[in-house]
């Protein structure tokens, strides 16, 4: 179980640092199409938190503000 959760973790921890590199080269392109991309790709991310805290059960006053 540990090994899983680790596991979420390090995919969690490489998924930020895309959404980092990705906003980097959406703010440095006039290109309105990567912004959209950036934003789908976060939206993902947000998701895969939500569902992180349900499984740490980060519930009711637990949730991030």
């Amino acid at each position: 179980m540990m090994e899983y959760l680790n596991w979420v973790m390090d995919g969690l921890q490489a998924a930020s640092m895309v959404i980092a590199g990705a906003s980097a080269v959406a703010a440095l392109t006039p290109s309105k199409r990567d912004d959209e991309v950036v934003g789908k790709i976060r939206g993902a991310v947000d998701k895969a938190r939500k569902v992180a805290d349900v499984l740490a059960l980060n519930i009711f006053h637990a949730k991030r503000k």
